[in-house]
C-alpha cells in the first residue's frame, strides 16, 4: 500500500511542478537580465531582476518580474538612450550633430573648420557607453607654401607662406604673352587656386567650327593680327561673328559656331494631330497629320522642314466625316441625314419584303462600317402537312400575302384553320394538324356482342358482332369506323326457331377453343355456335351420308366434309 501512495505522490508533484513554471522572459533590447542566467523554465514564485542595456539608462519603474502559475508579471522597467553631453567647442570650427539621435547613445557628429582653417584630427565621433569616443580635433589657420614659376615669367609678392585668400599676380617677359589667369589665391586646402598660368609667344591655333568654310583670310600659321571669315555649310546657320581676330589672349571674338537648321513645333491644325512630336526637326523632315476620331483630312497629310528653319505653310484640313445615304430598293430609313461620324440608322424593309443582313449601319472613318443589307422579297416554304394537301392556292413558291386552303385525308380531322396566309413571320395562323379519326365503343346490340372490346377505335378498324345461342345474325356482321367518327349501323340478333340445314361444304367450331382448321382453312375462335361457309367450286360429302348436314345448336361433335 505504501509503494501505491509513493507513487501516487511523485505523479501529483510532478503534476504541480509541469503546471508551475514559466518560460524564460523576452522583454525587448534595451533591458537585460541583471544576472546571468542560463535557465530556460522558472518554477513559480521565481523573481527575475533587469536592467538597462548597455548605453541606456533607467527612466522608470520595478527592475523585477515574479513568474506565478505559468506567467510573468509585466516589466515595468523603462530605459532611455543616455547622452554623451555637449562634446564642446572647437576655435575656428564646429560639430555638426545630426537631427534625428543628437547626442545620444549611438549618434556620430561631424567636425568642420571655418574658412580659412583646416582640420587636424578625426573629423568624426561617436557617443558611446562611457561617452564621446576620440579626441576632439584641431582648426588650424591654413598656410600655402609659394606657387610654382613658370617660363618666362613670374609673380610676385614672393615670401615663404602665404595666408588663406592671399593672392599672388603672374606676369611673363617681354615678347611673349601670358596665356591662363594671372591671378592665384591661397585656398582652403592650403595650395593656389587655379592652375598658374604660361607665358608664351602669341600665336593663334587654327579655329575647328565643324560645318564651316573659310570665305577670306590667310592660312595658318596664325600670328597676332591676322583674321579670319567663315561661312556655314548648307543646312546649317551660324551663332556668333563670323569674322575673328588673332589677339594676345587669341582669337577675339570667340570662335563662331554652324549648329543644324531645325524647325520646331510644326503647325497645328483643328481636330488634328501630327507625328512624330519631337522638339526640334531636321530641314526635309516631314511631319505626318492625321485627323482625331470623327474627321477626315483632306489635302496633303504630310510637310516637310525647309532650309529657312520652318514648316512649309500648305496645311491640309481635318473635316468631319459624314456617310453618303445608303442606297437600299424597298427600304425605309429610321434617321436622318446628315449621317455624321458614329451615328447610327435603322433599316426597314417595305411590307412584303425581309431584311438580308445587319438592321444597323453605323458611319465610321471610311464610311458605314458593315455591308449595306438588302430587302428581299418574303416567300413562305410549302407548308408541311401530314396527312392532309393543298385544295386552293397551291403554287410552285409562296410570296408575301399569298394564301392556301389546305383540306385533310379522309379519315382525319383538322385542329387549327385551314385557310393560310404567307407573312413576315411565315404561315399566319400556323399550319393546322390532321388527326386520325377515332370512334368510341361500337354500338351494343341485344343477345350479341362485339368481338373486339377496346377504348378507342381508328378510322377503317373493324369489330364483328357475335350473336347468343338460339340466336342468329341478320345484317353485316362486321362493321367499321367511318370517317365521320361513328360506327357503321350493326346488326340485329334473331331468334333461331327451327334447325339450320347445312349443304355440303366447311363445317367450322366457332367459340373459346382458340383456332380450328379444316380442309385447309383457319378460323377465328369466337362466340359459340357454328358458322357455315360454302365452297362453290365442289360439292363435299359427309363422312356420315350424302345428305346435306343438319347442323343443330345442340351438335356436340365436329363433322367433317369430304
Amino acid at each position: 500500500m505504501s509503494h501505491y501512495m509513493i507513487i501516487f505522490c511523485s505523479l501529483l508533484l510532478t503534476a504541480v511542478d509541469v503546471r508551475a513554471q514559466c518560460d524564460r522572459p523576452s522583454v525587448g533590447e534595451n533591458r537585460v537580465l541583471a544576472d546571468d542566467v542560463d535557465q530556460q523554465s522558472f518554477s513559480d514564485g521565481s523573481v527575475l531582476k533587469f536592467k538597462c542595456a548597455t548605453g541606456y539608462v533607467t527612466l522608470s519603474g520595478s527592475k523585477s518580474i515574479t513568474c506565478t502559475g505559468n506567467q510573468w508579471s509585466d516589466l515595468e522597467l523603462r530605459c532611455k538612450k543616455r547622452s554623451c553631453g555637449n562634446p564642446g567647442e572647437i576655435n575656428n570650427g564646429r560639430y555638426q550633430i545630426p537631427p534625428e539621435g543628437g547626442i545620444l547613445f549611438g549618434a556620430t557628429i561631424t567636425a568642420t573648420c571655418n574658412d580659412g582653417f583646416m582640420l587636424v584630427g578625426y573629423a568624426k565621433r561617436n557617443c558611446l557607453a562611457n561617452g564621446w569616443d576620440g579626441r576632439a580635433p584641431v582648426c588650424e589657420e591654413v598656410k600655402c607654401l609659394p606657387p610654382p614659376s613658370i617660363k618666362d615669367g613670374t609673380f610676385e609678392p614672393m615670401e615663404d607662406f602665404y595666408n588663406y585668400n592671399e593672392v599672388v599676380t603672374y606676369s611673363c617677359d617681354s615678347g611673349v604673352h601670358l596665356i591662363g589667369t594671372s591671378e592665384l589665391s591661397c585656398s582652403n586646402d592650403g595650395t593656389f587656386q587655379p592652375a598658374p598660368p604660361r607665358c608664351t609667344a602669341v600665336l593663334c591655333d587654327r579655329p575647328e567650327i565643324p560645318h564651316a568654310v573659310r570665305i577670306e583670310g590667310k592660312s595658318p600659321p596664325y600670328k597676332l593680327g591676322n583674321f579670319v571669315r567663315y561661312k556655314c555649310e548648307k543646312g546649317y546657320k551660324m551663332e556668333g561673328s563670323n569674322l575673328i581676330v588673332c589677339k594676345e589672349n587669341g582669337w577675339d571674338p570667340s570662335l563662331p559656331q554652324c549648329t543644324v537648321i531645325t524647325c520646331s513645333n510644326p503647325p497645328n491644325i483643328t481636330n488634328g494631330v501630327f507625328n512624330p512630336s519631337k522638339e526640334s526637326y531636321m530641314i526635309e523632315e516631314k511631319v505626318t497629320y492625321d485627323c482625331v476620331e470623327g474627321f477626315k483630312l483632306y489635302g496633303s497629310p504630310t510637310i516637310s522642314c525647309t532650309d529657312n528653319g520652318q514648316f512649309e505653310k500648305f496645311l491640309p484640313e481635318c473635316r468631319p466625316i459624314i456617310c453618303d445615304s445608303p442606297l437600299i430598293p424597298y427600304s425605309v430609313i429610321d434617321g436622318s441625314p446628315p449621317y455624321t461620324y458614329n451615328s447610327v440608322i435603322k433599316i426597314k424593309c417595305n411590307k412584303g419584303y425581309k431584311l438580308e443582313g445587319s438592321e444597323s449601319l453605323t458611319c465610321g472613318n471610311d464610311g458605314w462600317i458593315s455591308a449595306l443589307p438588302r430587302c428581299i422579297p418574303l416567300t413562305c416554304d410549302a407548308p408541311s402537312i401530314t396527312d392532309a394537301y393543298i385544295v386552293k392556292g397551291k403554287a410552285a413558291s409562296y410570296t408575301y400575302a399569298m394564301s392556301i386552303q389546305v383540306k385533310c385525308s379522309k379519315g382525319y380531322t383538322m385542329t387549327g384553320s385551314d385557310t393560310l396566309s404567307c407573312d413576315e413571320n411565315g404561315w399566319n395562323p400556323p399550319p393546322p394538324k390532321c388527326n386520325i379519326v377515332t370512334c368510341v365503343q361500337p354500338p351494343e346490340i341485344n343477345n350479341g356482342q362485339v368481338t373486339l372490346v377496346q377504348s378507342v377505335y381508328k378510322y377503317g378498324q373493324t369489330v364483328t358482332y357475335l350473336c347468343a345461342e338460339k340466336f342468329s345474325i341478320e345484317g353485316a356482321a362486321t362493321i367499321s369506323c367511318t370517317e365521320y367518327g361513328t360506327f357503321q349501323d350493326p346488326p340485329q340478333c334473331k331468334e333461331v326457331s327451327a334447325p339450320l340445314t347445312m349443304p355440303t361444304g366447311v363445317i367450322a367450331l366457332l367459340g373459346s377453343l382458340g383456332v380450328v382448321v379444316f380442309s385447309g382453312l383457319v378460323f377465328g375462335g369466337l362466340f359459340g355456335g357454328y358458322r357455315y361457309y360454302q365452297k362453290k367450286e365442289k360439292s363435299k360429302k359427309s363422312t356420315h351420308g350424302s345428305k346435306p348436314e343438319t347442323c343443330s345448336l345442340s351438335v356436340n361433335k365436329i363433322l367433317t366434309c369430304q
